[in-house]
């Protein structure tokens, strides 16, 4: 496939399912691996259950071969776009669990983002590169093991700024 550690890649999952993810290539050894492993995340927005087969595609590659596309599978003709901000929605099931899970206290959005989304994004650390894509649904994890779910309601490549100052 010439797919090198950290290329973006289009993982089909069932039902022509399709996301942006960053390839991990282990190194090579004797004989062809066909195992793929992917995060729970993906998974589930993929709709992906144990044993089920997926496609990996090199992402925007010979693009102009390619027929035309319509939904998720769009993804496989345009390359990923480097985007400014992704907005991350808590679920409203999920934070109503987690809140009764912790004695019925409310949380602020401050608290939420320090508790999950700084290290599950690593934000403090500047490790590299966040795949998001808009409607995924992601599970976070704090220190204590506590989950919440959010969505990614919203992503900006800075172009809505662009075209407003025209």
């Amino acid at each position: 496939m010439n797919v090198s550690d950290g290329d973006v890649v289009a993982v089909i999952g069932r039902r022509r399912r399709a996301t942006y993810a960053i390839a991990s290539v282990p190194s090579k050894k004797k004989g062809s691996n066909s195992n793929c492993f992917i995060t729970h995340n993906l998974a589930s927005n993929l709709r992906i259950r144990d044993g089920d087969k997926l496609k990996v595609v090199p992402v925007g590659k010979d693009a102009a071969d390619q027929e035309e596309r319509s939904g998720d599978m769009i993804l496989l003709t345009k390359d990923a776009v480097v985007v400014v901000s992704a907005t991350y929605a808590p679920v409203e099931d999920s934070l109503n669990n987690l809140i009764n899970s912790e004695g019925g206290d409310e949380f602020d959005d401050e608290e939420l983002l320090e508790r999950f989304v700084t290290p599950y994004l690593n934000i403090e650390d500047d490790a590299g590169s966040v795949v998001v894509k808009e409607g995924s649904v992601i599970t976070m994890k704090d220190e204590n093991g506590k989950t919440l779910d959010f969505i990614v309601s919203h992503v900006d490549d800075g172009e809505e700024d662009r075209s407003e100052g025209m």
